[in-house]
């Protein structure tokens, strides 16, 4: 087989688990199943891989890799955005709902397994983890007193944080797992949430 023709089929091979991991948990996936998805034998699938967790890896990888791109996308962007500013920030949510849209393998991915046991999960873990360190960073820069920030001030933006992720979280799922609808009132509806738990955690009295 040329080099042309091996590193095809590896790749496709790499994109078929990819898929098979937005709908069903890594222990699903077999060498067999890949093979017929891919329409080579089971045996050939080891030419290009040593094993199935060598795959699985590899994979996994990826995903990451794609993942962060997108994050950082959208942190980039982030720094832009004053998230007391209903208009900049529903303006920021409709271009990370269309973005996101558009790769709907990689979010089905993402929605799945964020929370799952193993490589997949804790490396999509990893990926929330520096998501909300970039929001949590972002409100308290974006918000903090001429005085500076005082210890309860940053302790409500790291909370605050949080819960914007998981309002991100619900929206996505809305649109990959649900009915979906139209982006722009689901940009509208995210934006509320953010300023409902930036006025209730973080403004001043």
């Amino acid at each position: 087989m040329s080099d042309g023709r091996r590193t095809n089929t590896a790749e496709r091979l790499l994109q078929a688990t990819i898929r098979q991991l937005s709908e069903s948990a890594p222990e699903a996936i077999t060498t067999l199943g890949l093979a017929e998805d891919v329409g080579i034998s089971q045996s050939a699938v080891y030419r290009h891989f040593p094993s199935l967790d060598a795959l699985l890896g590899q994979a996994v990888d990826q995903i990451g890799q794609r993942f962060v791109a997108f994050t950082r996308a959208a942190q980039a962007e982030l720094r832009s955005v004053d998230p007391r500013d209903p208009v900049e920030t529903e303006r920021h949510f409709q271009r990370i709902l269309d973005h996101a849209l558009a790769e709907p393998t990689l979010m089905q991915t993402y929605l799945r397994h964020r929370r799952s046991l193993g490589r997949v999960g804790e490396s999509l873990r990893n990926i929330d983890r520096a998501t909300v360190a970039e929001i949590d960073d972002h409100l308290r820069r974006t918000l903090a007193p001429p005085g500076g920030l005082p210890p309860e001030l940053g302790e409500a933006c790291s909370h605050a944080a949080w819960q914007i992720l998981y309002a991100l979280h619900g929206t996505l799922e809305f649109h990959i797992f649900g009915p979906g609808g139209a982006r722009e009132a689901s940009a509208r509806a995210l934006t509320h949430q953010v300023l409902a738990i930036v006025a209730a955690r973080i403004s001043p009295p």
